[in-house]
């Protein structure tokens, strides 16, 4: 009986957490489910989120701070690990979406050689022939910075792909999906909204996506990133119902939860003292 009471009391308390960590996730006038939330240390307490941090020995680093993530990539050094890190936003839906990320490219310089070094976002589908749309910001020996996209097209054919000069060193950087077509945006400091790479895709439901800041087997320079702010919006959520705006604050939250172990601690005595 005592087990089962406590087991209760820790029941009722993570409840609440998990009711107050969601307030992120809400529903808005038009109907369309959001997620909004700036990225500083706060933002890893959702349960949306998840930091994937450096490989052990790594002497790249990640802080959090109240402006923002701050990552700091070194330059390749011989003997010691190097991979990529990043944020993974987990989510079920489905239908139109935008994935909206705001961002600060401190440095960046082209790797020694390869395909690229930056920023990429990975769309996670549930199309067994099309499983990852890619997306990146990078640098590399051809282009001093480049947006591009990776589309697989299934049927053993080759991943269309499309790519366009484009400098990204601080502004808003937007992934889209309106019916059957990818849509690249950026938007800086100097330059309003701007279209810059459009594609057909598949209209599956999404798994997940990720954003990654991105290492290579070897040629890695030195990069620097703040991320500041995630937005998400999309038709439908699967895993997740929107609460709505979270009205709990800390103190209500301490406070019911010491409430509900003292009320348990209660029980617990007057049972003891029965026996």
């Amino acid at each position: 009986m005592i087990r089962s009471i406590f087991a209760s009391a820790s029941l009722i308390a993570c409840l609440i957490s998990f009711v107050a960590l969601s307030g992120s996730l809400t529903l808005a006038d038009d109907e369309k489910i959001r997620f909004d939330m700036p990225l500083n240390g706060g933002a890893l307490k959702d349960p949306l989120l998840e930091m994937v941090m450096p490989p052990r020995g790594s002497p790249d680093r990640v802080s959090f701070q109240p402006d923002g993530i701050y990552v700091r990539q070194v330059e390749e050094i011989a003997g010691q690990p190097s991979a990529g890190c990043g944020l993974k936003f987990i989510n079920n839906a489905a239908g139109d979406f935008k994935f909206e990320i705001e961002f600060e490219c401190k440095e960046l310089q082209p790797p020694k050689s390869g395909w690229g070094q930056g920023m990429m976002i990975r769309i996670l589908t549930d199309d067994p022939e099309a499983s990852v749309m890619a997306v990146g910001c990078v640098a590399n020996q051809q282009h001093p910075r480049c947006l591009w996209i990776q589309m697989p097209r299934g049927n053993g054919q080759q991943p269309m792909y499309g790519s366009q000069p484009t400098d990204f060193k601080k502004g808003v950087w937007i992934v889209e999906r309106k019916a059957d077509e990818l849509i690249c945006s950026i938007k800086t400091k100097d330059e309003p909204l701007a279209e810059k790479i459009r594609l057909p895709c598949t209209t599956s439901s999404l798994n997940g996506v990720q954003f990654w800041f991105t290492r290579q087997a070897a040629g890695n320079t030195k990069s620097e990133f703040v991320l500041k702010h995630l937005k998400f919006e999309c038709d439908r959520f699967f895993t997740y119902q929107a609460p709505g705006k979270s009205g709990w604050s800390w103190r209500t939250i301490l406070l019911l939860t010491l409430a509900t172990c003292w009320g348990g601690y209660g029980i617990y005595r007057f049972a003891n003292r029965r026996s």
